[in-house]
């Protein structure tokens, strides 16, 4: 079953998965058509599973997988539709936002790759923003808002995160690229060393 469903507002929904449950177990969870169609179409077991989460996810939101469609980039849509959704998974957990508007999630473990990466997406101004917090935070963010555009997004040219408020959970960030520029609002939620962050809305300028 779901780890955590957060009602955060009339707008957004966030659903997250801790995935304990074995392969066979998750099969039981879908319909049968759908393992089927998810067991056909990928070759890992990994990929197989996470696919099925999805899908039971997207049940549980009350949304039909069927009409789900993806771009040529991964990024997922609702066909005919005013909702929109977003995927992230990240070793054991697997998350989906459900919003009314367009929207971004990523959801990342505290991993080394990330810290050997960090120059090619962390600023300076950045660094100082986290303090003693984990740079997973600032990867996530900019993925977030990666995800929300769904292509052509620079990390370190594009993204500035200018304001992370742990306390509250929330960031800002600035974004300026291919798809003009604007404010990110983002809320972030932590799950032991898993990090999260979705956006909540973008402001154009």
């Amino acid at each position: 079953m779901p780890l955590l469903k957060l009602n955060n507002n009339k707008e957004t929904t966030l659903y997250v998965w801790n995935a304990t449950e074995s392969f066979m177990e998750l099969i039981d969870l879908v319909p049968k058509a759908l393992a089927l169609h998810i067991s056909d179409n990928n070759k890992l077991v990994k990929r197989k599973i996470e696919k099925l989460i999805q899908t039971r996810l997207l049940i549980n939101a009350q949304i039909d997988p069927l009409i789900v469609e993806y771009n040529i980039n991964g990024k997922p849509r609702i066909k005919n539709s005013k909702k929109f959704i977003s995927f992230s998974h990240s070793n054991d957990l697997v998350a989906l936002l459900v919003s009314n508007k367009e929207c971004g999630i990523d959801l990342e473990k505290e991993n080394q790759k990330i810290k050997r990466i960090a120059p090619k997406f962390l600023r300076k101004s950045e660094l100082l923003l986290i303090g003693n917090e984990s740079i997973a935070w600032i990867w996530c963010i900019k993925e977030a808002i990666f995800k929300y555009f769904g292509e052509r997004v620079f990390f370190k040219r594009d993204i500035r995160v200018d304001k992370i408020d742990f306390l509250k959970k929330t960031a800002n960030a600035t974004y300026c690229g291919i798809f003009g520029s604007g404010k990110f609002e983002l809320k972030l939620e932590r799950f032991g060393n898993y990090y999260l962050a979705y956006t909540i809305g973008f402001t154009a300028e």
